[in-house]
């Protein structure tokens, strides 16, 4: 320990800083030093003093600690604020505000609904809120209220815009979508065998079948044409293929043409499987663009390896 002490009176001067978690005899722990080293060490320093070398302890370098705060209760210097879309279905959500206080504050939350008054809304008790169809027409408010142990205070933040409906939903431009009408009217069918079949649609009543537990020769197809409305970014559909042959043969496909841009694309690759699970495929579409989707099964028409394709729910959302 001399040896640091000396190094920094030779090298200018500095700061040497020990540390002991204890001072002890034969206490075996790491950073401990006895009282008769401590006392040796002190007792070397003192005269050093005329070095310029001083003892200060760790308080009288950085003064005593500072107090506790003084406990106050909480008060607001900037209300709480509410964000989020106005519209029935949608959450809102509320800062806390800023508040000043010792010790910090927690805090609580209501929800109030605002005509000419504003009522709290039963059970609205957490800092987001999901606008529901009674609050069409009024306005929405968020209380805080921050407590420590010295008190509480309440804050309320700026009504929201007039809540509103949301606008309807487009209407759906794939008629026939899910087969419902228990035909395939509304769709263009070509080719081998194209029908509906109860037995185990996707969702409803019906599905569309095209093939058979039977061999059929080539394609069997099913095409509509749709324009694609505001807001609307997916066509989607969902198919189930049966297919007990390899795929350089027998195949469920389905392709997409874009009839405003002349391009044509595939968001069903050729497909052979006998999981007998239903899949969905989505593909992106442009909103005022016409389209149309072609579904397809091919089967070659082979003894014993007949394959069959199910589609259903087709829609654009």
């Amino acid at each position: 320990m001399q040896r640091y002490v000396t190094d920094v009176e030779n090298s200018g001067g500095g700061w040497v800083v020990f540390m002991f978690h204890s001072v002890c005899s034969n206490c075996g722990t790491t950073l401990a030093t006895s009282e008769a080293n401590l006392k040796a060490l002190l007792d070397w320093l003192q005269p050093r003093s005329a070095n310029g070398t001083t003892v200060k302890t760790v308080g009288d370098v950085m003064g005593p600690p500072a107090p506790p705060p003084t406990p106050s209760a909480p008060a607001n210097t900037a209300k709480p604020k509410v964000s989020g879309v106005a519209q029935s279905g949608q959450t809102l959500t509320t800062t806390d505000g800023t508040w000043t206080g010792s010790p910090a504050p927690t805090y609580a939350y209501q929800w109030n609904r605002c005509d000419t008054t504003c009522s709290p809304i039963s059970g609205a008790t957490k800092g987001s809120y999901t606008l529901v169809a009674d609050d069409v027409g009024k306005t929405v408010t968020a209380t805080v209220t921050a407590t420590n142990a010295s008190g509480s205070e309440t804050s309320t933040s700026d009504p929201t815009a007039t809540v509103t409906t949301p606008p309807p939903a487009p209407a759906q431009p794939v008629l026939n979508g899910m087969f419902e009408t228990g035909s395939l009217v509304s769709w263009t069918a070509a080719g081998a065998l194209e029908g509906v079949t109860t037995s185990g649609p996707h969702l409803g009543s019906y599905a569309s079948l095209l093939g058979a537990s039977t061999p059929t020769n080539g394609d069997s197809t099913i095409a509509q044409t749709v324009t694609v409305p505001s807001g609307a970014t997916t066509l989607s559909f969902w198919y189930l293929v049966n297919c007990p042959d390899n795929v350089r043969y027998d195949w469920a496909t389905a392709k997409l043409k874009d009839n405003t841009t002349g391009t044509t694309t595939t968001p069903l690759a050729k497909t052979c499987n006998t999981t007998n699970t239903w899949k969905k495929v989505s593909a992106a579409v442009t909103a005022g663009h016409s389209y149309t989707l072609t579904l397809v099964n091919h089967d070659e028409n082979y003894p014993g390896d007949a394959t069959s394709t199910k589609f259903d729910d087709v829609a654009v959302g």
